[in-house]
C-alpha cells in the first residue's frame, strides 16, 4: 500500500499543477504585440509626418502597442484631408475597409498582414474627450510645424 501512495503522489502533484495552470488567466503570461517597424517606415515615406507617439492598451495580459502619427496632407478641412490621405495610401497597397467621413477612415494592407491603419480628423479626436497631457503636447508641437488647418491622426495598430 505504501508503494501505491508513493507512486500516486507525483501523479497527483502533476495533475494538480496542470489543473491550476489551465485555470490561470493570461496575466500570468503577459504578451506584447507591436506593429512591424517596416510598416511604420513605409507609411512615413507616403505622408508628411509632423509628430509621433505610441499608444498602449493592456487587457487580460496582452499589451497592444500602436504607432500614432500626426500627419499633414495640405488640405483645408478634415473631409478633404481624409480623402487625400486615404488616396495616397491606396496608391501604396492600402484598401479602405470602413469610411465615416468626415470623422475617420479605416484601412488594411494587401501587402502587410496583422496591421490596421486608422485615420481620424482632428475635430473628431478632440470631440471624443480630453486627451492625456502627452497627446496634447504632441498635437501642439504638430500644429506649430503643420502648414494646413486639417491635420490627421494616423494610427497603426497590430491585429492578431
Amino acid at each position: 500500500m505504501k508503494q501505491v501512495v508513493q507512486v500516486a503522489r507525483p501523479g497527483m502533484v502533476v495533475l494538480c499543477a496542470l489543473l491550476f495552470l489551465s485555470g490561470c488567466r493570461s496575466e500570468l503570461f503577459p504578451r506584447e504585440e507591436r506593429v512591424d517597424p517596416g510598416v511604420v517606415r513605409d507609411v512615413r515615406s507616403i505622408v508628411k509626418v509632423l509628430a509621433e507617439t505610441k499608444d498602449e492598451v493592456t487587457w487580460d495580459g496582452l499589451t497592444l502597442v500602436s504607432e500614432v502619427l500626426v500627419i499633414d496632407v495640405g488640405s483645408a478641412d478634415s473631409r478633404q484631408a481624409l480623402s487625400r490621405a486615404s488616396g495616397l495610401l491606396q496608391e501604396h497597397g492600402w484598401s479602405i475597409i470602413d469610411q465615416q467621413l468626415p470623422e475617420s477612415v479605416t484601412m488594411e494592407s494587401s501587402q502587410r498582414e496583422y496591421v490596421r491603419l486608422s485615420l481620424h480628423g482632428m475635430e473628431f479626436v478632440e470631440s471624443v474627450g480630453p486627451m492625456d497631457p502627452h497627446e496634447e503636447r504632441v498635437l501642439k508641437d504638430a500644429r506649430t510645424r503643420g502648414g494646413s488647418k486639417a491635420l490627421l491622426f494616423l494610427e497603426l495598430s497590430p491585429i492578431g
